[in-house]
């Protein structure tokens, strides 16, 4: 070994480049081409930023033999890698020229390819170079290799509209290995199509034709858990399209809720730390979006068949979008971590939003209607119905012609000006928390990492259906926090109290209940969770979740004492875990931090923490999530100190 290697590996930092020369780096590049350390290298030589380190990079690329490292190097791009433009289009080059090497093993070639898909995102001229050398696939190439090209070039198609390359994923339809999985592709292509879809006709059409690629993936693989769930959830929309076999949607949701939870388990590992750096698309999401899917399903009633498939459709088709999204993204890690998704599918708007917004006002009419506050309300609600069919089935033939948005229905109630501006605040606030297009980077990140710090759980742990439920918890109440650390005063109804300073009305902690509980109210969880329950270990809940057997809450309290995530868990968590005694063993604590910060306050990882508790009177330790929820905030103009 020459010098440069034996410091670099005693040390793998930056500081082994002091007094290399061009040569001496391009030696340790292949030196270590087929190391287990060579996908370090790459990573430190990007990280350095000089021409000659960046030459020894694209070394490493164009020498390796080694399958692993190539993956290595691909995954230091995907945490994100500084490079400059004429970088990226040099090793995109240097990436393309191994994928077209067919004398190279299929793993380097198919590492090769993501790490060219990497670089290309969210470059227009990088993804036109990228779709030239996969229109030049051809289905007489090496089978393995082919397989995950017609992944990639799925993925592509979800951005980019190429019908040249369309047909090249059709064509490989004819290649045994890949059949599975250009059927896949091909099936989440039209059901994203379907989706997007307004007309009932073109719609139906996507539908069918998404299962039958769907049903391909399954004949090809002999048997695929994801097209499999994708299949029966098309199942149930085309049943409540057709109005056909609606007898049978309890059987067809008890095996979409079964086949969701394998799946997502699948993709969620339950004994280890999740690997982020999913070769393709973020697994973890669609494996959150799967259990979040199962959890709305087994919560409907399916007494009242009608309302039922409405229902239904409904949640499948919301999920499905976010599931689609998850599913095609191509994710990039920052230089701090952060995730960052550079591009989103076509699919999601108005129409998705509308959705949305009328189940919300559904259930804002139905807590009212018995209190004759809302007069008209079983009419308005039969309004809403009609709407929400309408946008499912889009008009369907020898029907009335409905357009009726949330906002429409509201100004057409008849309700005084009172009550159609709180309603009207309930929609517009909503648009805060639906995640419909893409998740803050920073979520998804403290979520893994909360995740991993949930691990050690026994109930987390052994527990699947607890695990996936609880997951889902965390998630959307970590996208709380993030949304009120990004709202300004006067932005969203009902966040006044995050505002007030001293000698201002003082917040309570009904103020924060009621936006805690307002915000899970525009996410999946407004199905699955209750406020202020009475009988829960001997008291009420603040906020009670629940899933079948399984129960956990969220205690909410609020402090003007200056203390620390731990010293919050100490002060406040034996309440929380007190309702937890004859239930698993976790729950949420949030606090409403009343301390004066000058206006400003930590960064969200200083206000989210997994942190255990035990109880002086037992021996069982609980897990605690525990939340910061600043308030005397002030615009970052008027923060003391500036």
């Amino acid at each position: 070994m020459n010098g440069l290697v034996d410091r670099f590996l005693a040390a793998p930092e930056d500081m082994f480049l002091d007094g290399a020369t061009a040569a001496d780096l391009d030696a340790a590049a292949r030196e270590l081409a087929d190391h287990p350390y060579g996908g370090d290298l790459f990573v430190a030589l990007c990280r350095s930023g000089t021409e000659a380190c960046h030459a020894a990079a694209e070394t490493l690329v164009r020498t390796t033999r080694d399958p692993g490292v190539m993956t290595e190097i691909v995954r230091g791009l995907a945490r994100g890698l500084p490079l400059g433009d004429g970088t990226a289009r040099r090793f995109l080059r240097a990436f393309l020229e191994r994928a077209e090497d067919g004398s190279s093993h299929y793993g380097i070639r198919s590492q090769a390819l993501l790490g060219a898909l990497y670089l290309s995102q969210g470059q227009d001229s990088l993804v036109r170079r990228l779709q030239a050398h996969l229109l030049d696939i051809t289905i007489d190439d090496e089978g393995n290799y082919l397989r995950h090209a017609a992944r990639i070039i799925g993925t592509v198609l979800a951005h980019v509209d190429d019908p040249s390359l369309l047909a090249v994923l059709v064509n490989l339809l004819d290649v045994a290995e890949a059949r599975d999985e250009a059927a896949m592709a091909l099936g989440r292509l039209a059901l994203a199509e379907a989706l997007d879809e307004t007309d009932r006709g073109r719609a139906l059409d996507g539908f069918r034709a998404a299962r039958s690629r769907f049903g391909q993936s399954i004949a090809a693989s002999e048997g695929r858990l994801d097209a499999t769930l994708y299949l029966r959830c098309l199942d149930v929309l085309l049943g409540f399209h057709d109005a056909s076999d609606r007898g049978r949607l309890t059987e067809r949701i008890a095996g979409i809720h079964a086949a969701a939870f394998e799946v997502a388990a699948f993709l969620l590992p339950s004994d280890r730390p999740v690997d982020r750096d999913t070769w393709l698309g973020m697994a973890s999401l669609e494996s959150l979006h799967w259990s979040s899917l199962a959890l709305r399903l087994a919560a409907l009633d399916t007494s009242l068949a009608k309302d039922a498939w409405l229902s239904a459709a409904r949640v499948i088709e919301e999920e499905l979008v976010l599931i689609h999204s998850a599913s095609q993204s191509i994710l990039r890690r920052s230089r701090d971590g952060g995730i960052e998704a550079l591009v989103r599918p076509r699919i999601v708007g108005e129409l998705q939003r509308n959705r949305v917004q009328l189940a919300l006002l559904d259930q804002w009419i139905a807590e009212r209607q018995d209190t004759g506050a809302l007069p008209g309300a079983v009419a308005i609600r039969a309004s809403v119905a009609q709407a929400m069919e309408a946008s499912l089935l889009g008009n369907p033939p020898n029907a009335v012609a409905t357009n009726f948005t949330a906002t429409a229905i509201i100004e057409a109630s008849g309700w005084d000006e009172a009550r159609r501006a709180e309603a009207t605040r309930l929609l517009r606030d909503s648009l805060v928390s639906l995640e419909l297009e893409v998740t803050a980077p920073i979520v998804i990140e403290i979520w893994h990492e909360m995740r991993d710090g949930m691990l050690s759980n026994p109930d987390y742990a052994s527990n699947p259906a607890a695990r996936q439920f609880f997951d889902m918890i965390v998630f959307h109440t970590i996208g709380f926090v993030h949304s009120r650390e990004n709202v300004s005063g006067t932005s969203t109804n009902g966040t006044e109290y995050l505002f007030a300073q001293r000698g201002d009305k003082e917040p309570v902690e009904e103020d924060l209940h009621r936006d805690y509980y307002g915000y899970l109210q525009a996410t999946p969880l407004r199905e699955l969770c209750l406020k202020e329950v009475e009988g829960v270990g001997h008291g009420r809940a603040d906020v009670f979740f629940f899933n079948q057997a399984i129960r956990t809450v969220a205690e909410l309290k609020k402090t003007d004492r200056d203390r620390t995530l731990d010293g919050l868990v100490e002060r406040y968590a034996l309440q929380s875990t007190a309702y937890q005694r004859t239930q698993v063993r976790f729950c949420i604590l949030m606090v409403l931090d009343l301390v004066d910060r000058g206006g400003s306050g930590g960064h969200l990882r200083e206000l989210v923490g997994v942190r255990r508790k035990t109880p002086t009177a037992g021996r069982t330790t609980y897990w605690v999530v525990a939340f910061r929820v600043q308030g005397r905030k002030r615009p970052p103009s008027k923060v003391a100190g500036i």
